[in-house]
Formats: C-alpha cells, structure tokens, sequence
C-alpha cells in the first residue's frame, strides 16, 4: 500500500464516528482507485498491442 493510500486510510479511520463523511470519502476513495485501475489496464493494452505487432513484423521479415 503506497503512502498516499495510507494517509487516506488513516484519514479515514479517525473520522469513523461522522457517518456521512466516511461513506463520501470511502466513494470518492474506491472511484479514484477504480479510475486507476482502468488506466493501468489501458496501458497494459497500448503495450501488450506494440509488443504483438513487433512479433508479427518479426515473423514477416524472417520467414522460417
């Protein structure tokens, strides 16, 4: 768990009694890991896509 993670649970944890605000930090707490989530994926994507493509010119220039 990163730094940032663990001030925010931290955070979270010392305001537990405030209901309300819990519930929108821990919201805003899962969106923003969610959005980070995606975008590993999507970079996951970009690079498994440039590696392929390497491979298939690879396979094209140097037949067996």
């Amino acid at each position: 768990m990163n730094k940032s993670a663990y001030q925010i649970n931290t955070f979270l944890r010392s305001i537990q009694p405030n209901h309300i605000l819990f519930f929108i930090l821990t919201e805003l707490n899962i969106i923003a890991i969610v959005k980070l989530q995606t975008h590993i994926i999507h970079l996951m994507t970009i690079s498994l896509k440039k590696s392929r493509t390497i491979i298939t010119n690879t396979t094209n220039t140097h037949p067996l």
